[in-house]
C-alpha cells in the first residue's frame, strides 16, 4: 500500500517485515513444486478450455441443425442411405435440411418467412411460430417455397408444387372456416385441430387416414345408412367424397353445394362424437380439442352463409 502523509493510518514498520518474510517464505516453497507436473497439468487444462470453447461464429453463418458428434454423423448416413433406398421425399428433405443456417433458412420463401415474423410481432416465439406455418403449409394454406427451417411433411416435396390439402380443394368457405379458426387458436391447439380435420384425429390416430380418404369413408358410410333405411327420405344426391364447389350460379349448383356444405357440418360433428367417445374410454378431459372443433363449425356456418350471400 502506498502511504499518503495525510492518511488516517500509521506506517507500521513490523508489517512490512512480515510481509516480505511470507513472500520469502512463499518464494522457497515454490522450489519444491515439480514443475514437469505443473506443465503437464497446465497443458490439461489448456486442452479441456479448447474443448468447450465455441468457436466464433456470425449468427447468420450458424446451422439452424447442429452436426452433432461422429456418432450423430454415422446415425444420420445411416437414415439418409434407408431414406434414398425407401423414401424419395424423405431422403429430399434430410438432404435439404442438412446445410440450413440462420442466414438462409427462409431463401425462396418469402409468404413462409412474413408468416412467420407476423406470428413473432404477435409474441410468439421463432420456433413456435414457425411450428404454426408447418401446420398451415401441411394444410395447403400457406406456400412454404424452398424454406429450410422446418421439414413441412416427409410426403411432400421440399419445393412447395400446391399439390396438397386445401391447394386441391376447390371449396373457398372450408379453406376461409379453417385459416378463421387456425389464426384464433393457441399453436398447439393448430396442431390438434389440423389433425383432426386432416386425419380423423382419435378416432384415426393408429392409421395413415388423410382427408381424402376420410371423406370417402365418410361417403360410404352414407350410403350403407341410406341402404339400410329404405324408408328415409331419398336424398337427391349422393355424396362420394369430393367437396368440389360447382362455380356457376345456376340454382341446381346453388342446391348441390349446399348438400355439400350440410354434408361436411354432419361429418365434422361426428368429429365432435369420436373425441366424446375417447373422453369416456380413456377418462381423460378433451374439452380443448371438443371447443376447437365447435369453434371450426361455427366459423364454417359463417363462411357458407358469406358464400351464399354473394353467389345469389
Amino acid at each position: 500500500m502506498e502511504i499518503n502523509s495525510n492518511s488516517q493510518y500509521t506506517y507500521n514498520k513490523a508489517t512490512t517485515t512480515t510481509k516480505q518474510t511470507t513472500e520469502k517464505k512463499l518464494e522457497n516453497f515454490a522450489d519444491y513444486i515439480d514443475k514437469s507436473t505443473m506443465s503437464k497439468n497446465t497443458q490439461s487444462q489448456n486442452k479441456v478450455s479448447a474443448y468447450y470453447e465455441e468457436p466464433t461464429v456470425k449468427w447468420e453463418d450458424q446451422f439452424v441443425y447442429s452436426k452433432g458428434g461422429e456418432h450423430e454423423k454415422t446415425l444420420y448416413q445411416k437414415n439418409l442411405a434407408w431414406a434414398k433406398e425407401n423414401d424419395s421425399h424423405q431422403y429430399e428433405w434430410m438432404s435439404h435440411m442438412r446445410g440450413a443456417t440462420n442466414g438462409n433458412k427462409y431463401d425462396d420463401a418469402p409468404e413462409f418467412e412474413a408468416f412467420v415474423k407476423k406470428w413473432m410481432d404477435k409474441g410468439e416465439s421463432e420456433e413456435e411460430a414457425i411450428t404454426r406455418a408447418q401446420k398451415y403449409a401441411q394444410a395447403g394454406l400457406l406456400d412454404y417455397g424452398k424454406q429450410k427451417a422446418v421439414i413441412i411433411y416427409d410426403g411432400l416435396p421440399t419445393e412447395d408444387t400446391k399439390q396438397h390439402g386445401m391447394w386441391l380443394i376447390d371449396n373457398p368457405p372450408l379453406r376461409q372456416a379453417i385459416l378463421d379458426t387456425f389464426d384464433s387458436l393457441e399453436q398447439r391447439d393448430v396442431n390438434s385441430l389440423y389433425y383432426a380435420i386432416f386425419h380423423g384425429g382419435i378416432e384415426h390416430q393408429d392409421d395413415d387416414s388423410n382427408f381424402e380418404d376420410l371423406l370417402k369413408q365418410y361417403g360410404i358410410k352414407l350410403e350403407d345408412l341410406r341402404n339400410k333405411n329404405p324408408e328415409a327420405q331419398d336424398e337427391k344426391y349422393t355424396f362420394t367424397g369430393d367437396i368440389n364447389l360447382k362455380n356457376d350460379n345456376s340454382s341446381e349448383s346453388i342446391e348441390y353445394n349446399n348438400f355439400i356444405f350440410d354434408t361436411l357440418l354432419d361429418y365434422f360433428k361426428d368429429s365432435i362424437e369420436s373425441i366424446s367417445q375417447a373422453e369416456k374410454e380413456n377418462n381423460e378431459d378433451l374439452s380443448d380439442r371438443k371447443n376447437s372443433m365447435n369453434n371450426f363449425i361455427d366459423n364454417f356456418k359463417i363462411t357458407i352463409d358469406e358464400y351464399n350471400e354473394n353467389n345469389n
